[in-house]
């Protein structure tokens, strides 16, 4: 969203993995320095899961080079950041469906009403209609934000940062068409913890 800032915080190395900025993490760039490891490095994986989905265990060995000490990783903590994450987005996919806008896993996304398998669907196209044409591209764009990270499953360990600050400017903006850098809707206690809020109701401010 325009005058916001989408930047790294200075201490966010996950873009330097598998350099020599990150000694220790290999030299053939982050995706290969964290997802090929571990000991099975052609399942393309850095967790091991259950069959559920739970994480169990952290394996690829890039991770520990700086998750340490005080900043140690464990498989509890990075399933809360997952649930959370899914979270965050559930409440984003429910800001937009309180303006028309669903959301379903199939092209083209986004319908005019919610998605009934095998029904007739009408993919959402009137972006104007909500917040009228001058604001069409920011409508949209909150619909692609959500798009883009639903098809992001690693969104949370990929680089967190910039994905709460998608998801919260789109909520942000979807909610009342205007950016003002605090989420007044009702949000997920997983969803609002994602988003760095103390409480799930009004007064949650940007990161």
């Amino acid at each position: 969203y325009t005058g916001l800032s989408y930047a790294n915080p200075s201490y966010f190395a996950h873009d330097k993995i598998g350099s020599t900025a990150a000694a220790g993490t290999g030299s053939n760039g982050p995706c290969v320095g964290c997802h090929m490891t571990s000991a099975n490095s052609h399942a393309f994986l850095p967790v091991s899961k259950d069959a559920s989905g739970v994480i169990t265990a952290i394996t690829s060995t890039a991770c520990v080079t700086c998750h340490n000490g005080d900043y140690a990783l464990t498989a509890a903590k990075l399933t809360t950041e997952e649930e959370e994450y899914e979270a965050a987005l559930e409440d984003l996919k429910a800001a937009l469906a309180a303006k028309g806008i669903h959301f379903y896993n199939a092209h083209p996304y986004f319908y005019t009403a919610p998605y009934v398998d095998g029904g007739t669907n009408t993919g959402f196209t009137n972006w104007a209609g909500v917040y009228g044409v001058a604001l069409w591209k920011d409508t949209m764009g909150a619909a692609f934000n959500a798009n883009l990270l639903i098809h992001d499953p690693g969104g949370y360990a990929h680089n967190r940062y910039y994905a709460k600050r998608l998801i919260f400017d789109s909520i942000d903006f979807i909610e009342d068409g205007v950016i003002n850098g605090a989420i007044t809707r009702t949000l997920s206690a997983h969803g609002a913890a994602y988003l760095d809020g103390n409480t799930t109701t009004a007064g949650i401010q940007r990161m």
